[in-house]
């Protein structure tokens, strides 16, 4: 039957290729260098200027599904217009990107994608790019700060528990 969580590890894999294809057709994506006298040209293939000079353009954006057919952009991602950063953030003077996802709790569980992405794609960023360091934050670290405050009081709740027993008992 598989493993728990695989399925969803399956699709965040799917999303990633979905996004790395729009990336490669409005960035480029360099496919080999070719040398012209002393110097390297990259070979670059993106997307024809006319095809993504305008935001309107990511309507058209043809996705190739692993099955192997292409589907418009709008049938498996929805992309929203919002502000980016405009300086470089950083965190213990390194520079830090956040990445941000708000799920809808009928369709996934934020702790699943979460497990999965620690399991399976995560580990495979860090080996790919040495000096890359992960860590999660948001509902995740708020989970984890709760516990240990849970934790943390339910030993002070049993100390004041014996505590309390052991004055009048003598003991």
């Amino acid at each position: 039957m598989g493993e728990p969580g695989i399925g969803k590890t399956r699709i965040l894999e799917e999303l990633a290729g979905e996004a790395r294809q729009v990336r490669q057709g409005f960035h480029g994506e360099e496919v080999q260098r070719a040398q012209r006298g002393r110097h390297d040209v990259p070979v670059v293939v993106r997307h024809p200027e006319s095809e993504r000079g305008a935001l309107a353009d990511l309507d058209d954006v043809a996705i190739r599904t692993p099955a192997g057919a292409l589907v418009p952009l709008w049938t498996v991602a929805r992309a929203e217009l919002g502000r980016s950063s405009a300086t470089v953030q950083r965190a213990d003077r390194k520079r830090m990107l956040r990445v941000t996802a708000d799920v809808d709790a009928r369709v996934a569980n934020a702790n699943e994608i979460i497990d999965g992405l620690a399991t399976s794609v995560l580990p495979r960023i860090v080996a790919d790019h040495p000096g890359v360091g992960v860590s999660l934050e948001g509902q995740r670290r708020e989970q984890s700060d709760f516990m240990d405050l849970i934790t943390r009081g339910a030993l002070l709740g049993l100390l004041a528990v014996y505590a309390l027993l052991a004055i009048p008992l003598r003991s």
